[in-house]
């Protein structure tokens, strides 16, 4: 065995090349959160993940993964449909006339578009929020938007002083 002298640094160890917690996983898709009536965090929210394709809601048992199972009195079997639309966007709609589906506190009879932090509520108990985690190219365009109007701004500021 070799002594390392007691100049010489310690060599590091290399790590095991863990692989993500399926909680950082999830958080890469769209889910909905369990919320409290007037929108506040629930304390034991639950984090109900969403479909690539459609996610349906209601209180009917045994179905597949791509279902939410929630109860109650106002809850039918098939309440609402979550769909994840071909150009990214999620929408949600009733499964039925009677299903009382609101979007940040106003019923829908059609498709509406869901946007991150809207609030879906299903009869007249259940309460969510939309959360969807903003894909890195958006995040990107996004910021080459603010940083473009930030430029414009400045040249327009710019130009009104030269003109004074």
């Amino acid at each position: 065995m070799h002594r390392r002298p007691p100049d010489q640094p310690r060599r590091k160890k290399k790590k095991a090349n863990r692989k993500e917690p399926i909680e950082e996983l999830l958080q890469q898709f769209p889910y909905l959160l369990e919320i409290n009536p007037d929108g506040s965090d629930a304390r034991r929210a639950r984090r109900f993940p969403l479909s690539v394709a459609n996610t349906e809601i209601g209180c009917e048992r045994n179905v597949g993964n791509q279902y939410i199972t929630i109860y109650g009195p106002d809850i039918y079997p098939r309440h609402c449909v979550v769909s994840h639309q071909p150009d990214g966007m999620m929408t949600v709609s009733p499964a039925q006339p009677e299903a009382v589906t609101l979007v940040n506190g106003q019923r829908i009879d059609r498709p509406l578009v869901l946007r991150p932090g809207m609030m879906l509520q299903l009869g007249k108990g259940h309460f969510f929020r939309f959360c969807a985690p903003m894909p890195p190219d958006a995040a990107v365009s996004e910021l080459s938007a603010s940083v473009l109007i930030i430029t414009l701004c400045s040249i327009a500021e710019a130009g009104s002083r030269s003109r004074t």
